[in-house]
């Protein structure tokens, strides 16, 4: 059942991330804006279904349409293609090392989160490290920017973005906030990482 589930896990993380570097790279922005409008919505979504304090709901509400209006932005700027496949990779990469990782590990990192370990957050931070080397050789004609820098704070970013929402479904009480991919759990739990790490990132790039 358990390699079941990573198999399922595996082929629905290949086609998201397939579709993900296909609205990016696509020369039309319309399946861009299509694709996280409707990220945007099943968040939203997600939110109001699983939370019951307004005051709560209205602050996370806000922190995601911060997140998509920043990848809007960084679409429409300069490079903005080959700055969003920076994000989106180093996001999964600390995704990755940390679930990697985390199998492994044995030491609790917080308890708002009991699963993250600090075996998993070196991992985290590890794979980041491989792919600002990878990155930099394969963007550095393209990209102006300190490739270590900035994956050290999308990966500290995403780290905590992680925490955050763990934190909101553990107010509410639930391990997963539905069912949007498979083997991977709800729209919060698969954009999790990414809501804080974007403006974490604009910020350094483009402020």
């Amino acid at each position: 059942m358990k390699l079941h589930n990573n198999v399922i896990r595996i082929i629905s993380g290949i086609t998201y991330a397939i579709c993900f570097f296909y609205i990016i790279l696509e020369a039309r922005n319309w399946p861009f804006y299509v694709t996280i409008s409707l990220l945007l919505f099943g968040s939203i979504y997600e939110i109001i279904k699983i939370n019951s304090t307004k005051w709560l709901c209205c602050i996370l509400v806000m922190y995601v349409i911060i997140t998509w209006l920043i990848l809007i932005k960084l679409k429409n700027i300069e490079q903005g293609d080959f700055l969003l496949i920076v994000l989106v990779l180093n996001v999964w990469s600390s995704d990755l090392g940390g679930y990697a990782f985390g199998m492994f590990g044995k030491h609790t990192f917080c308890k708002i989160s009991p699963q993250k370990t600090i075996e998993g957050i070196l991992g985290s931070f590890i794979t980041c490290f491989v792919t600002s080397i990878l990155l930099q050789k394969l963007l550095i004609k393209h990209l102006d920017i300190n490739f270590m820098f900035i994956s050290l704070m999308i990966c500290t970013a995403s780290i905590f973005g992680d925490l955050i929402i763990s934190k909101f479904k553990r107010i509410n009480q639930i391990k997963e906030s539905g069912f949007f991919l498979p083997g991977h759990g709800g729209f919060l739990d698969r954009l999790d990482s990414l809501f804080l790490s974007s403006p974490v990132y604009y910020f350094f790039i483009c402020i």
